[in-house]
């Protein structure tokens, strides 16, 4: 894989190394971990709890390896709620470099196979129907470029570090950012630089801080 290669993280799951950014997907304690911890438990889930609606809408600002996207994909499965799901990547991955991710092993989801491979299968998507809850759209774009009309239940906010894209967690990109979030809407994020949660702070989100991941402390939810 030219500038990207597989990392087994802690917890027996895959990240990717990014040569072009110098960074991995996901936390090198545990790939799959961490996005239960931070996106399904403290996003998706804390929204459906909070608001019991069947019908959720997200955009996530780095698709990558799809991680995100699947977890919510079984999650949608398993609670029988309906999700509308926008990711946005500018580099995706290839489909040979997914075929080398062991994400349906370690989740023993080896009846979604298929459903997954779709999702890298093309660089775009829009509102395809991978399953009777789960509608999917994938746009290849940098995330300075996105906009939209649409309006969303939860954001995703997956992009690399601040050490790395430091605007992406600054104004005014996070004042665009936000205003795609509807009334309630929650926007989390593995991140929880005392700069970045002033800024959504400022933007009228309540920030909360649920106790992150292993390795890392804590991590930042935003409610509108």
């Amino acid at each position: 894989m030219t500038g990207k290669k597989i990392i087994l993280t802690e917890d027996g799951s895959n990240t990717i190394y990014s040569d072009k950014f110098q960074s991995t997907y996901h936390s090198t304690h545990g790939a799959i971990q961490e996005s239960k911890h931070v996106f399904i438990k403290h996003g998706l889930d804390y929204y459906y709890n909070k608001n019991n609606k069947q019908k959720i809408s997200i955009l996530e600002y780095g698709f990558g390896t799809g991680l995100n996207a699947f977890l919510s994909l079984k999650h949608s499965i398993s609670k029988k709620i309906n999700i509308n799901y926008l990711g946005l990547e500018a580099y995706p991955i290839s489909l040979d470099e997914y075929k080398k991710l062991n994400y349906l092993q370690a989740l023993k989801s080896s009846e979604l196979q298929d459903i997954f491979e779709l999702m890298h299968s093309k660089e775009q998507y829009i509102n395809k129907k991978l399953h009777k809850h789960f509608t999917f759209s994938k746009e290849k774009i940098k995330f300075e470029n996105f906009s939209s009309d649409t309006r969303f239940d939860i954001i995703y906010f997956d992009a690399f570090s601040p050490d790395i894209q430091n605007h992406l967690w600054e104004r005014p990109f996070l004042d665009k950012t936000v205003s795609f979030l509807k009334q309630n809407g929650v926007f989390i994020t593995y991140g929880a630089k005392g700069t970045f949660k002033r800024a959504l702070k400022s933007l009228g989100l309540k920030i909360e801080n649920p106790p992150g991941p292993p390795g890392k402390r804590e991590i930042t939810r935003g409610v509108r």
